[in-house]
């Protein structure tokens, strides 16, 4: 939906009942993705201050999502038609082979990836004006109580 402007379709979407939760560093990944709850959680790409795109050992992901296996474990199919995704959650997807009907589980990563506002800076590299604008929409709140502290401990002292 190119030239919405993404407020605009999130506000739509609210309207229409549709349920979002906020940019977080610990959570958020590159591109938006559905919890498991049902919610959308909106993706760092939507982030002005987050426009250069990171990559790397550490660095902000571009995505979670997995490449579903090439092949089935039990049968070694190699058809993407037949597998499935049947369970998605934050610490596991499960697959299901139409196949041979094997079901499988892969695990994947665990979200929570910084320790502190410090751990932020040194895995990703963002800039002081970057962290502000983080900070400033409440991206950095896992680490505070609060959006104004998260602005005061990214300041310069």
């Amino acid at each position: 939906m190119g030239f919405y402007h993404p407020r605009s379709l999130v506000k739509d979407a609210q309207r229409r009942g549709v349920r979002f939760h906020p940019i977080d560093v610990q959570e958020s990944d590159w591109l938006c993705r559905v919890e498991g709850d049902g919610a959308i959680r909106l993706g760092l790409m939507y982030v002005n201050a987050c426009e250069r795109k990171r990559t790397g050992d550490g660095r902000i992901d571009r995505t979670r999502t997995l490449v579903p296996p090439l092949l089935c474990p039990k049968c070694g199919s190699d058809d993407g038609s037949m597998i499935e995704i049947v369970r998605d959650t934050r610490a596991a997807r499960t697959y299901f082979c139409n196949t041979c009907a094997h079901e499988w589980t892969v695990q994947l990563r665990p979200v929570g990836r910084f320790a502190s506002i410090e751990q932020v800076v040194q895995r990703t590299g963002l800039r002081r004006d970057e962290l502000a604008t983080l900070a400033d929409i409440g991206a950095l709140n896992a680490f505070t109580n609060e959006r104004r502290s998260a602005l005061w401990q990214v300041e310069p002292p």
